[in-house]
């Protein structure tokens, strides 16, 4: 699908979905052009000790045990830092190669279980 289309795909289902499946159809519309096996969408509260609150959590073929392995990263979290860094603007990180740089074991654990690339 051609990048204009797939905007205006991803826009269509944002006005005409009812609330709590546009994820789900927003998921099935990127998951080929961005070649990914799974996902997580979330919305939270981004606090000034750079944790996140979530509010909503929508997981797309993850294990629901996923929340609970990211809260324990959620403290300090460097995607948080980078966005907390830049307000506003979108970040690109590329996972193992973001939480290889970590000396916490945590975080150099978490991407080798992972088929990230």
């Amino acid at each position: 699908m051609a990048p204009s289309s797939l905007l205006l795909a991803l826009y269509c289902a944002a006005r005409e979905r009812p609330p709590g499946s546009f994820e789900e159809r927003a998921f099935a519309l990127l998951r080929e052009p961005l070649r990914f096996d799974s996902a997580i969408w979330g919305l939270g509260l981004l606090r000034k000790d750079g944790s996140v609150l979530p509010h909503h959590v929508n997981l797309n073929e993850q294990p629901r045990e996923a929340v609970e392995e990211w809260a324990q990263l959620n403290v300090a979290d460097p995607v948080a830092s980078a966005v907390m860094a830049q307000p506003g603007v979108p970040i690109r990180f590329h996972a193992p190669t973001l939480f290889r740089r970590w000396t916490k074991p945590l975080y150099k654990d978490f991407p080798s279980g992972q088929d990230q690339d």
